[in-house]
Parts: structure tokens; sequence; C-alpha cells
């Protein structure tokens, strides 16, 4: 195995930038997701670390070695696609086999890892098979088989589970990481499914744009977006993020929407902060708290949806012109028109430049943000 890193690359078509100064690096057996909306530059990163697309400025390592001149057949990479690309007259054991094959390796070095991989991916019983026969799932474990049988230094997956349907991603989600950690392959996974990201990556590098976002575990970026892109990516249901002003009063602090204010008790602030015109606090659903009945420093708003989950509610609160959703007990009544008062978990708020989009430093008691 080896590690990857990308150096000041960008990506130009033409007059569009599709990747704009990356600068990121996969260790040896990590596995880091490339993780961001239609367009955002995920695909052109992952054809670039490939040779499949030329780099119109800066640097690609695959170990020590710069790859930039190197043809796909050179960087010892191995890709897994969404429609696997699998010969449909080959039965599964010719399709796992053929990249040994076709670089003409010892009938018994493929005998080896043949055995190997078909052990691996739970393949030997329809080894005889064709492919067109095959499910969904069988489909993508012959496509990673063939990835995994070259021993590549670097495996590159471009959405491979993303048109399973949603019962059979959910299981290949966790079947996919397993594998990956017992081959010990570094591993970029590109995906537009932020639950795939979180589910399978060490680290996820998240794109818009074609800029590069944020890098972090998943858990970082969940809890700590640096920017509302982010904030507002990440999440089902996504963070609520709420415009206004602050306001100090009698040593308090409060966050203030149209006519609503609401106490932010523990919040210590930057000064500078008080400099910005507007702001936006962002909050996660399971943060936030909602009463039926009026309650002073709370936000009121009207009940716009309610949604049924497996074991919680969501309640969608229109305040003003913003939704606010909140996550509650199943136990919990309320009709859609009626008032509601909202609160959040003032330890909790993050704050965020709406002039800039980026994160606010602040501390709160038991938190540090900055």
């Amino acid at each position: 195995m080896a590690t990857l890193k990308l150096e000041h690359v960008y990506k130009n078509y033409r007059d569009v930038k599709a990747v704009i100064d990356a600068n990121w690096e996969c260790g040896d057996g990590e596995i880091v997701s490339i993780l961001g909306p239609s367009g955002c530059g995920k695909s052109s990163s992952l054809r670039m670390i490939a040779g499949l697309e030329s780099i119109t400025q800066g640097s690609i390592y695959i170990g020590d070695k710069r790859v930039n001149d190197l043809s796909p057949g050179e960087r010892n990479i191995a890709m897994a696609f969404e429609n696997y690309a699998l010969y449909p007259h080959m039965n599964v054991e010719q399709n796992i086999t053929y990249p040994l094959r076709i670089k003409k390796l010892s009938k018994a070095e493929i005998k080896k890892r043949r055995d190997e991989v078909l052990e691996l991916l739970e393949l030997q019983d329809i080894a005889d098979f064709k492919v067109t026969g095959l499910s969904g799932g069988q489909k993508q474990r012959v496509s990673l088989g063939r990835a995994l049988i070259r021993k590549p230094d670097v495996l590159l997956l471009d959405e491979p589970i993303s048109h399973l349907d949603a019962k059979l991603r959910s299981k290949m989600r966790y079947d996919l990481k397993n594998l990956i950690k017992r081959t010990g392959n570094t591993t970029v996974y590109v995906t537009h499914d932020q639950l795939e990201a979180i589910t399978i990556a060490d680290r996820v590098v998240v794109m818009n744009f074609g800029v590069v976002q944020q890098i972090g575990t998943p858990i970082d970026i969940y809890e700590n977006p640096q920017n509302k892109f982010v904030a507002a990516f990440i999440g089902e249901p996504v963070m609520n993020l709420l415009s206004g002003t602050l306001e100090r009063s009698n040593e308090e602090l409060f966050f203030i929407k149209e006519r609503q204010r609401i106490a932010l008790p523990g919040v210590y602030l930057n000064e500078d902060l008080f400099a910005e015109e507007t702001i936006s606090i962002g909050i996660r659903p399971n943060e936030c708290s909602i009463s039926l009945q009026e309650k002073k420093d709370w936000m009121k708003g009207i009940i716009y949806t309610v949604t049924m989950g497996i074991d919680s509610k969501t309640y969608q609160v229109r305040i003003d012109d913003t939704d606010v959703r909140v996550i509650t007990s199943l136990e919990m009544e309320g009709e859609i028109g009626a008032p509601a008062w909202v609160s959040f978990d003032s330890i909790k708020v993050r704050f965020f430049s709406d002039k800039t989009g980026k994160r606010i430093n602040h501390t709160s008691e038991g938190l540090s943000n900055e």
C-alpha cells in the first residue's frame, strides 16, 4: 500500500474551474471520502488521481513518486465504478481475473490471488455464474474483486453503491468498510451521499464549486462545521441556521431575530463579533426543544410540518421567514398550524458570519471553539 497526496491541484475545463487548489492526503491504509453535491469537483479529483484527466496545475504523489506524467497503468491504482463495467459474456471468475490475464501473470499466481479474492468477497459458490444473472450486491462485489485482485497501491471507488436499493445500500455500507479495512487498502471513496461518507470514511473531504470546504473526521465535521455550507450540507435533518443579531443586556447575551429574542446563557463571544452587521446561529435539530405552551425568552413560531420517524418525530416550526427543525419523542403531540415555542441548547450553538459564511470562534461554559 502507499500514501496519496495532492499539492495545490487545479483542474480547468476551458473557462470552468472544476478543482481549485486542492491540498489533502490519504494515509497508508486510510479511507478518505470526497463528499459534495453534483458538480463540486469530486469526480474530477478522482479522475486526476487515476490519470484519466490531466492536471492543470499542482502535483499528485502516490508514495514518494510524483505521478503527474504517469499513465493510469503506471500508477498501480484500481477503480470500481457505479455501473460496475463488468463483461457480460464472462463469468464471475473470468471478470475478476481479467486484469491479471492481461498482464500475463503465471497461472499459479492468478490462481493464488483468485482464491484469496473469492474467499474474501464470499463469491466461491458463484464463481462460475455469468454476471448478467447476478443481483446488484453480487455485481458490486465482483467489481470490487476485479479491483482488489490487482493489489493496487491506491483503491478508487466512484459511488459504487449509489444505485442499489435502500436496504442493500445500508448493508453494503458496513460490508464495504469492513472489507477495505481487512485488505488494508489506501482508499479514496467518492460520493454525494453524506451517510455513506460518514459511515465508511476515516476522514472526509467536503467540496463545493471546486473548493475544499473542510477536511476532518466524520464526527468533527458534524459537530464543528467550519462554514455555513458544511453546516447545511452535513446532517439529516440538516443543521438549523437562523440569521439575526446579538445583544447584551444585564451581562446576558441574547440572539435577536426580527422582534423575537432568545437567551444564550453561558456563551462568551469575541468582542469583534459585534462588528458584524448580522450573524447566523447554527443548531442541530436534536439540540433544540419545543413547547406547545408559551415560555419566556423562547422563540414563537407555527408548526408547519410533522415528520414521523421510527423512534422520533421531527417538527418543522416556521419562525418568521425561517424553518426550524426540532427532533422530539414520539409522544410529543403538536398539530400543524398550532403555535409552538422553540429554544436551543446554547452551549451547542455555532456562530457564522453572514458576510463570509465562515465560523466565528467563541467559548462557552465547558466548551471551547477558539
